[in-house]
């Protein structure tokens, strides 16, 4: 359900005219006209489809992320230790997920600009 209102929302709201603001101020400091790596920046705060696909980015996020954090700390059991979840103790599940949760923590606090190693298209030289 998340996902399908997230992408009706995104179908209004990334249409372009929203971003006035956003790109007068890109071409007013002389940047080039990109999309923004964290494109809800983009929207005003006072837009209002903007503060719903915030909203609704949260809901989706808030519920997917348990189920591939599950999945994560399964593996990990399943690779380390070679049993399946029901036969380790629940400590241990619970100390691999933290350990699971502390890597991308350390991650947003240290290096919150994650997204530009994705998009780096530079060369190497």
């Amino acid at each position: 359900m998340f996902f399908s209102l997230v992408g009706v929302f995104g179908y209004f709201g990334f249409k372009g005219i929203y971003f006035k603001d956003y790109y007068i101020a890109l071409q007013t400091a002389g940047s080039p006209l990109q999309i923004n790596s964290n494109c809800l920046n983009m929207f005003n705060a006072t837009d209002p489809i903007g503060f719903i696909l915030r909203c609704l980015f949260f809901l989706m996020l808030s519920s997917t992320f348990p189920l591939v954090n599950h999945i994560l700390k399964s593996m990990l059991i399943l690779l380390i230790w070679r049993k399946e979840v029901d036969e380790i103790p629940v400590s241990t599940f619970r100390v691999v997920g933290v350990c699971t949760l502390f890597v991308p923590f350390l991650f947003a606090v240290f290096y919150p600009q994650v997204g530009a190693i994705l998009s780096w298209t530079g060369s190497i030289a």
